[in-house]
């Protein structure tokens, strides 16, 4: 977390997570320097795309969404993720009925650290992840088993992501998870995220239960498996969207940098260290706004197939983002593993002796982390800007758009990109410091 030195420290502590690095480092150049480079980097992609014959584009597009998808887990590797998942299910239960109050929190790092963003983290690389991990979706098919109920998710492969079969529940509900994150708990833990968390396994088992089609059920309600599958479709293509899942990559995107602004000086000096109501209504109009500016551009930019062309462009970028403001932040806290084995149920117990371990960041240089966050963000929004551009020139296409409104419809798109990158890098590079 960087938090700027006006910022009196006693008011910052329990409000943000610590999602980046707070060490300042020099640079040899200043942070506007490394701003004009990526944004030059972002328009150098723009004008690429610009360039490239549209026949070319849809040959392309046809040949990516016809590519071979990912293979299907390992049986070995799928099961190991299960047992992980019900694993730490069971511990988090363990902690809501018996844990302590002494020593450092373990349900944070649970859900926050290893469930929130970890499991993100793995499903960049392969889509399958959560469903492998989803311990709801296994104590629901055991409860459909015990009841002698129909079990239609048995052996069969999970289905993977469909921007069109997210509905406004789960989009909900991921609002709702980032506004736990951001404003009700900081990032940290405590009763609040504990009933939460048994909240929402109620929510889905009773929800899967329920069901005819139990893996459909999730796709349109469950949050989280909206959330994580459409982290994992990154590498998947020919991904069908609709307006609830498109909206749901502006709304990673608006997340991320909202929490990034929350940190800096401007927004101390705007908003002070706002409360819970304040810091809500913050959050929610940003996300609003994010979502509402990303709909209108490519809405501009796609027409009837904004939903597409808004999935297709952001989903690159939200994941850059996830990588950059989140990657040290896992490094440093992911390491109170070894705390949590040690005091399991948070009642000052020391079993292996690595209660008392204190998680350092010392291994890694401030640069580096800036380079990360660089490479990221640019790369996220490059790869978002060819996406973005493929699926605005398959809409267009097909309605017979002139060479002329296939560039001009470009301008939305590339203004909206190019904003993005100059406000995500800014809030990043507030660590950034010119060598004298």
């Amino acid at each position: 977390m960087t938090v700027p030195p006006a910022v009196p420290p006693a008011l910052v502590t329990g409000l943000a997570p610590l999602h980046a690095l707070g060490d300042r480092f020099s640079s040899p150049l200043p942070l506007v320097a490394y701003l004009a480079g990526a944004c030059a980097a972002v328009v150098a992609s723009i004008m690429i795309a610009l360039r490239r014959d549209p026949h070319a584009s849809q040959r392309h597009a046809q040949g990516a969404a016809s590519a071979a998808a990912p293979r299907p887990l390992p049986r070995g590797v799928e099961r190991l993720l299960g047992a992980a998942g019900l694993l730490g299910w069971i511990w988090i239960g363990a902690v809501l009925l018996f844990g302590g109050s002494e020593g450092e929190r373990v349900d944070d790092l649970l859900l926050w650290v290893i469930g929130w963003v970890g499991i993100a983290y793995l499903s960049l690389f392969h889509p399958d992840v959560w469903a492998a991990i989803d311990p709801n979706r296994r104590i629901a098919h055991l409860l459909r088993r015990l009841l002698r109920r129909a079990v239609p998710d048995g052996a069969a492969p999970p289905r993977r992501f469909d921007g069109r079969a997210v509905g406004p529940a789960a989009l909900f509900g991921v609002v709702a998870i980032i506004w736990l994150e951001l404003v009700a708990t900081g990032g940290g833990g405590g009763a609040i995220l504990l009933y939460a968390h048994l909240l929402l396994a109620l929510w889905v088992i009773t929800g899967r239960l329920g069901a005819s089609d139990p893996d459909a059920w999730a796709a349109a309600n469950d949050p989280l498996t909206a959330w994580f599958s459409m982290i994992g479709a990154l590498r998947l293509r020919g991904v069908a969207w609709g307006a609830s899942g498109a909206i749901l990559t502006s709304v990673a995107v608006g997340s991320v940098i909202f929490d990034g602004l929350s940190q800096g000086q401007l927004f101390f000096d705007l908003f002070g260290v706002p409360a819970a109501p304040e810091r809500t209504l913050l959050l929610l109009a940003w996300l609003a706004a994010i979502a509402l500016l990303a709909a209108i551009t490519m809405r501009l930019a796609a027409g009837g197939a904004w939903p597409t062309a808004l999935g297709e462009g952001l989903l690159p970028v939200a994941a850059g983002y996830l990588i950059a403001h989140y990657a040290s932040w896992v490094l440093i806290a992911g390491q109170r593993i070894v705390i949590a084995i040690s005091d399991p149920l948070q009642q000052g117990s020391d079993y292996f002796g690595t209660a008392w371990y204190e998680p350092t960041g010392a291994f890694i240089p401030g640069a580096a982390v800036w380079g990360l966050q660089l490479a990221a963000v640019i790369g996220g929004h490059v790869l978002g800007v060819s996406r973005g551009h493929a699926a605005v020139l398959a809409s267009l296409r097909a309605d017979g758009a002139s060479r002329r409104k296939l560039l001009l419809a470009q301008i939305p798109l590339a203004l909206f990109v190019l904003a993005l990158t100059l406000v995500t890098l800014w809030s990043l590079g507030q660590v950034v410091v010119a060598a004298e």
